[in-house]
């Protein structure tokens, strides 16, 4: 484990990356690692030190915003919305109860 000075938002989506494609198989996982891809692009990469209440609820707000598609530039369904944000939950989830960012 490293030191809570050193880690970040990126280095987590990076490991919890990982835990999904090992905990989980076949098309299900290539998707929910791409939004965790997505979710890493669209936020900044910040010490998890800084990564209070208040960044947690800018991000749930980034999403419920339906930013723009990469692809058409019109704002993202709201069905991708709810993926994002439920990706994100677990991912909140996930980070609370990992052993490996303290």
């Amino acid at each position: 484990m490293t030191t809570i000075q050193s880690d970040t938002l990126h280095s987590a989506f990076d490991v919890y990356t990982e835990h999904v494609a090992s905990t989980k198989s076949g098309p299900a996982a290539h998707h929910r690692c791409s939004l965790v891809q997505r979710l890493k692009a669209c936020h900044d990469d910040i010490f998890l030190a800084q990564f209070d209440h208040a960044a947690c609820a800018a991000m749930i707000d980034f999403w419920c915003q339906r930013p723009p598609s990469g692809d058409t530039g019109t704002p993202i369904a709201r069905r991708t919305a709810r993926e994002y944000l439920s990706e994100l939950s677990r991912f909140f989830r996930w980070l609370s109860l990992s052993g490996q960012f303290a």
